[in-house]
């Protein structure tokens, strides 16, 4: 074997041993290089309507910014900036939006889904009311409601609004557990059914009438 060729089979070793595409000089493709991004669904979160006594009014955007983060976290959710939002609601009388000025307002910011949520506090104690509209025409839009005794379980109904909304762009609805079955009017019955089928009253039997037979 000449120098050459023993020259050429050390760096195709080489390369298969440390990844290096100096194989036979072959260069990976394109494809193989890209990797296929997820499909992220665009969300729009509109900051917080706050009713309360209290000067609550950084909860109006904190709780957004929150809702967001967790959100975006999820690497399934692409948020709407905050500006883009303030600016598009601009064209909108204030107040609650109704579900249809909010589906205009999807559309407006280029969004998917769009979150109007409100916070009402009254004595240290929070109910949060979320509306979660679509975009599109014949889809259902969802109404949510928390409560929480405090700030604590204020943070974690957040985090239980996050995931709950994250189901619902994903499609899916939460699925009811069965916690007891109950059969009623089964009061006195011995649960293990060989008992009970051995101690089961014997059905009476019944003969079927047949003619006398003829002597003759």
């Amino acid at each position: 074997m000449g120098a050459s060729c023993r020259r050429g089979l050390v760096l195709a070793v080489a390369g298969l041993v440390l990844g290096l595409p100096v194989c036979f000089g072959f260069a990976p493709s394109a494809a193989a290089q890209t990797s296929v991004e997820p499909v992220r669904v665009v969300v729009a979160v509109l900051p917080f309507r706050i009713h309360s006594a209290q000067p609550l009014g950084h909860l109006e955007r904190s709780l957004a910014d929150l809702l967001e983060s967790r959100l975006e976290a999820s690497g399934r959710v692409t948020v709407v900036e905050s500006l883009v939002v303030r600016e598009a609601m601009v064209g909108y009388a204030s107040g609650e939006l109704t579900e249809e000025a909010l589906r205009r307002l999807a559309a407006d910011v280029d969004a998917d889904w769009v979150v109007a949520g409100s916070l009402t506090e009254l004595a240290g104690r929070y109910s949060l009311d979320v509306r979660v509209t679509p975009v599109r025409e014949g889809v259902s839009s969802h109404s949510l409601a928390y409560t929480a005794e405090g700030d604590d379980e204020l943070l974690d109904r957040m985090n239980e609004l996050a995931d709950r909304i994250l189901e619902i762009l994903a499609g899916e609805s939460p699925r009811a557990k069965v916690s007891e079955v109950r059969v009623l009017g089964a009061e006195g019955l011995d649960p293990d059914p060989r008992r009970a089928s051995a101690c089961a009253p014997e059905r009476p039997t019944t003969r079927r009438w047949r003619p006398p037979t003829s002597p003759c």
